[in-house]
C-alpha cells in the first residue's frame, strides 16, 4: 500500500524509499518500483478521489501561479482555493490521515485540517 502521495518531484525527501504514488497530469512510468504515478489533476476532484485511495499521507506542494497580467491574481487565487479544497475533500472521502501543506500564502482565519 502507498504511504504518500506526491504532488512534486520530493521523493528526495525520504531516505527510506517508501512505496509512492505521484500525481502528474501527464502519464509517466517510473524505473523505481516504490514509484508509482497516477494521472490526476488538482482542480478535478474525481482525479484525486482515485489517486488518494488507499493513501496515508498526501504532500501538498502546489500553488497556481505564473507569469499572470496584471490584476489577473485573483484568478490565480481561485484557482488555488479550488485545488485544494478538491484535494482536501479527497483525502476526507479516503480517509488519508494526514495532509502536509506547504505553501506561501496565508488566510490566518482558515484551518484546512481533516476531523
Amino acid at each position: 500500500m502507498p504511504l504518500v502521495l506526491l504532488e512534486t518531484a520530493s521523493y528526495r525527501l525520504y531516505p527510506e524509499k517508501p512505496e509512492v504514488r505521484c500525481l502528474v497530469r501527464k502519464q509517466k512510468t517510473s524505473l523505481n518500483p516504490n514509484i508509482t504515478y497516477v494521472t490526476g489533476d488538482v482542480l478535478d476532484r474525481d482525479s484525486l478521489i482515485m489517486a488518494t485511495a488507499g493513501i496515508e499521507t498526501v504532500y501538498y506542494f502546489i500553488h497556481m501561479m505564473g507569469n499572470q497580467p496584471k490584476g489577473e491574481q485573483k484568478k490565480f487565487d481561485v484557482l488555488d482555493r479550488i485545488a485544494i479544497e478538491n484535494m482536501v475533500d479527497a483525502c476526507k472521502i479516503n480517509g488519508v490521515k494526514r495532509i502536509i501543506h506547504l505553501t506561501g500564502m496565508r488566510n490566518e482565519n482558515e484551518n484546512f485540517l481533516i476531523t
